[in-house]
């Protein structure tokens, strides 16, 4: 059988406790108080032209995948160089 180690831990939790009811008991719900409201604008809706041509998902994959693969090898560059420090 262990013997739980005497170093007053149980005092404290016991002020933490004592501390979070007082805590608890002073704490005020401002919930009620608050009014919300919402305001309300013109939901006409507004066409926005597209002037940029949207790119191939398959080749914004590609370029991504380069991208990453680039940063990767900088990143191995420098681990090795600061490694041989």
């Amino acid at each position: 059988m262990e013997v739980p180690p005497d170093d007053e831990r149980d005092s404290i939790f016991e002020q933490w406790f004592n501390r979070d009811e007082v805590f608890q008991s002073e704490s005020v719900l401002v919930i009620n108080n608050i009014v919300l409201t919402t305001p309300v604008s013109d939901t006409t809706p507004i066409h926005i032209p597209q002037t940029t041509q949207v790119e191939n998902p398959l080749v914004q994959g590609w370029k991504g995948l380069k991208l990453k693969m680039r940063e990767g090898v900088d990143s191995a560059g420098r681990f090795y160089t600061l490694a041989s420090l």
